[in-house]
């Protein structure tokens, strides 16, 4: 039977539900149903007939609420504020009010939740920027996937050479079908070009005219089939073009170019884009191959290894068949050679060695690092949310009771931890931004976060992916409580739980540690380079090429150079620390038949030594009071003596191969002790020293290290004056060598800033945890204190457990740390020997951290007033 009185209760009911009514007019309402269920039962209508059609008349109680809203608001939208915007579902935007309600009454807590997340993230975005661009390397070519290096692999040797004979490629192509294409290249050197008085010295290739058939680099002006099929043409970069002709048209324009001594006209026929950074082909200007020719060198010569070659197979072409055919070419065309062919992927070159290796291991590395920093923030959250489990358990409990599922709680949950992390995207992408600049400049590179590229789609499902893992474990374990034990107050934190955060928390210092190791590592291999004796003196030593006027004019130079006192020794040489010769083509008595020895070749002037004063083992230097010196005298190092067996060198014949003079051969005047004349990364090679004038490319200065500045303004004036066409250009030695290290120094950097970034996060969420421990034990504390306690042993009593944590964390570390900075150093010919002082050193600089931090919370509880503590609760 239809219970009137019951069913009008449960409408008021559904009214005092809604926020915008209050009871005044609640009951007004009321009073309006009711005579219009009297009109209706005096028309004849039953009870619940009158009930229904009264109920209808009034309006439902959730439209009579909105439209009473509607009548008394100021909002443009008359949209409740109860209500959720009409994109979100209406469960989500309960979950989204209840996760701010949650950040707003913890607001510690949230902070390092947020403030690491943010800070991991935006590592980890950083990583990826710069993974995103190594990777990118020569890949933008729409030929990419199918141009080939080719290397040069001497027989019974380690050594994989890109540089190789002339003839090589039109060979390559008469006489394989499998190649399609090819271009050589010569460079990339240094070279001045000249329009009417503007001189600007750029990087220059000589390539052949399939170039641009090959390579894919955007014309602005010019015809990129023709523009390199005339001898004396020339192909600028945007940037050249605008520094030698501003605002002029260059095509058909004519500049001058200096090659060994000589100008020469070039006519420019094309303008391309300026060269993208991912590239290992890097050039300002680009000439006909033949220029090389100008300067008397060969193209067609099988035995002169000084060229570049690349070919082009047919898409989806198998390599390694090319490879096979093609491998014997060279010792084909010319027996004597030793060289073996290979082909060497174009999109491979950046990152790998061809035996192994290479850069590739730096962004294995530097993903990994950027992956756990984050996960170091995800531990924090999930640590923390853990920790302060008990202080939800009774909501989790009043939800069941009231009919949520353990699915809904975990979405409840999984909702607040994706919240957070889209707070901490926003602040990412905010640090990133501004930093960038300031991160360009250590790794060397022009990331940008908005590019047509631009990865912030996926930075965003990182974000979200990222809330997903750190929320899941939590979401997991509070959804689990039952609600009568939760209502009835006997829900405690598990021993599960609690070992959980403990390895948790072991796994961040692991981390960490193996960082600063690492971090340690390789600041102690730099300064081993920057101070281990090389065996030459680098200071305060000016090296500068040698081009147009200057090596006309090297002697009167020179003498005129020295006339200054501070100006102490200068030399000349066709080599530096960036320039390699060499030939396997030495002779002496007693070699072993079909034996190939490759040895460096230096040409040098008398005052060689006076600048890198070199040190000699047995005999002496060249010396002008030996004018045989010049055309008979030969020295060689330590290592080069060894590998032709000669216990007493001095006297000995030997002949050797250089430019101009093939027939080179002398006798052996001295032998220098060892040094280097590479990077650390190689041994010493077997070298000779020669006296050859017409091969020096770069001059050494020595000068006092007073008045620097006077000295460089005298030298540039005396250049000027006798060779004015010559645009004064120089660097320090030392420079040139710290050059050498740029990587290793840029991913020192790089790790440091890691290290940093890991410490800090863990810390904070070590802050947290220290925080709440000391919280928990607040009553517990003050009854300490009461029975005697001092303050030192109640900090003694909160830090030894972590303490613990990350002593265990070293001990699992160092293991990891050595393996993996053992394989890093691998890399160098001479490097450190890694000492228990380094991990004893990681230790505790990850020992005090943790002390600081945690101590911070225990002290603040140790000297708290005791009655404060016993009211606590």
């Amino acid at each position: 039977m239809f219970d009137l009185e019951k069913a009008i209760r449960e409408w008021r009911k559904n009214l005092v539900k809604n926020e915008a009514l209050e009871d005044g007019y609640i009951a007004e309402l009321e009073s309006h149903l009711r005579d219009e269920i009297d009109n209706q039962m005096n028309l004849g209508a039953s009870k619940e007939d009158a009930f229904r059609k009264a109920a209808q008349s009034v309006g439902q109680p959730e439209g009579i609420g909105e439209e009473f809203y509607k009548t008394h608001t100021h909002r443009l939208s008359g949209r409740p504020p109860w209500k959720p915007p009409r994109f979100m579902p209406e469960l989500l935007w309960n979950y989204f009010k209840v996760a701010l309600r949650k950040i707003r009454r913890y607001k510690g807590y949230s902070f390092i939740n947020i403030s690491g997340l943010a800070i991991g993230m935006a590592c980890c975005f950083f990583v990826f920027l710069w993974v995103q661009d190594e990777l990118s390397y020569d890949r933008f070519h729409s030929n990419a996937k199918e141009i080939y290096r080719v290397l040069y692999h001497p027989q019974d040797t380690d050594i994989y050479s890109s540089y190789g004979s002339g003839p090589l490629g039109p060979a390559l192509k008469a006489d394989y079908p499998e190649i399609i294409n090819f271009t050589r290249m010569f460079g990339e050197a240094s070279g001045p070009l000249k329009y009417r008085d503007r001189i600007f010295t750029g990087k220059v290739r000589g390539v052949d005219n399939s170039f641009f058939e090959m390579f894919t680099f955007p014309f602005i002006k010019g015809d990129s089939k023709n523009c390199l099929s005339e001898p004396r043409s020339i192909v600028l970069t945007e940037k050249m073009a605008a520094i030698l002709f501003h605002e002029e048209d260059p095509l058909g324009k004519t500049v001058g170019f200096e090659w060994w001594g000589t100008w020469h006209n070039l006519q420019v026929t094309g303008v391309i884009k300026d060269v993208p950074p991912n590239t290992h082909i890097r050039f300002d200007y680009l000439l006909p191959f033949e220029f090389v020719t100008w300067s008397g060198m060969s193209i067609e010569d099988w035995d002169i290894s000084a060229y570049q070659t690349y070919v082009l197979l047919p898409k989806n072409a198998d390599s390694s068949v090319a490879q096979e055919k093609i491998a014997g070419t060279v010792q084909r065309h010319f027996p004597e050679s030793p060289n073996t062919l290979y082909l060497e992927p174009l999109t491979r070159i950046h990152l790998y060695n061809f035996t192994g290796g290479g850069a590739i291991t730096y962004v294995y590395i530097f993903s990994i690092i950027g992956t756990l920093i984050l996960g170091i923030a995800c531990i924090n959250f999930m640590n923390l949310s853990t920790a302060r489990s008990m202080e939800r358990a009774r909501e989790v409990g009043m939800r069941k009771v009231v009919g949520s599922t353990r699915a809904q709680l975990v979405k409840q949950f999984l909702g607040e931890s994706i919240l957070l992390s889209l707070i901490s995207f926003i602040l990412a992408l905010f640090l990133v931004q501004l930093l960038l600049p300031s991160i360009n400049k250590i790794v060397g590179k022009p990331l940008t976060l908005l590019h047509a590229d631009s990865p912030l789609f996926i930075f965003l499902a990182i974000a979200i992916l990222t809330g997903i893992l750190s929320g899941s474990y939590p979401a997991v374990f509070l959804s689990s409580f039952r609600p009568v034990s939760v209502l009835k107050g006997s829900v405690r934190s598990g021993s599960q739980n609690v070992r959980l955060r403990k390895l948790l928390v072991i796994g961040q210092f692991i981390v960490s540690i193996a960082l600063i190791t690492g971090t340690i590592i390789i600041y102690q291999q730099l300064v081993y380079i920057r101070n281990t004796d090389m065996g030459i003196n680098k200071s305060h030593v000016i090296n500068m090429e040698l081009r147009s006027g200057l090596r006309n004019q090297y002697g009167t130079i020179k003498s005129e150079l020295l006339r200054n006192p501070d100006i102490l020794a200068v030399s000349a040489t066709n080599a530096s620390f960036s320039k390699r010769f060499g030939t396997d083509k030495i002779g002496w008595e007693g070699k072993p038949e079909n034996k190939r020895i490759f040895m460096a070749i230096h040409s040098v002037d008398f005052d060689y030594q006076k600048i890198f004063d070199i040190k000699m083992a047995q005999g002496r230097y060249f010396s002008r009071d030996y004018p045989t010196d010049i055309s008979d005298g030969i020295i060689v190092n330590e290592t080069a003596a060894k590998i032709m067996g000669m216990e007493s060198p001095i006297g000995q014949r030997i002949s050797c191969w250089i430019p101009y003079d093939p027939q080179r051969s002398g006798s052996i005047v001295g032998v220098a002790k060892d040094f280097h004349f590479r990077s650390f990364h190689e041994k010493i090679d077997p070298l000779v020293l020669v006296i050859a004038p017409g091969w020096f490319t770069d001059a050494y200065i020595r000068i006092k290290p007073e008045n620097v500045a006077v000295t460089l303004g005298f030298i540039e004036k005396t250049i000027k004056g006798l060779a004015p066409d010559f645009p004064f250009e120089y660097s320090f030695l030392d420079e040139d060598i710290d050059n050498l290290y740029k990587t290793e120094q840029r991913i020192g950097n790089l790790v440091r800033y890691g290290t940093f970034l890991a410490i800090f996060i863990a810390s904070l969420g070590l802050f947290g945890l220290a925080s709440f421990t000391a919280e928990k034990r607040t009553k517990e504390i003050g009854i300490r204190k009461i029975l005697g306690a001092s303050v030192s042993g109640i900090v003694l009593l909160l830090t030894k457990e972590f303490t613990k944590w990350v002593i265990l964390a070293n001990l699992i570390a160092w293991p990891v740390a050595y393996f993996i900075m053992s394989k890093w150093l691998q890399n160098f010919a001479y490097h450190i020997n890694i000492g228990i002082g380094t991990f004893l050193l990681s230790a505790t600089l990850a020992l005090v951290t943790a002390l600081i931090t945690v101590s911070f919370q225990a002290l603040k509880a140790a000297t708290s007033n005791p009655a404060d503590s016993l009211r606590y609760e």
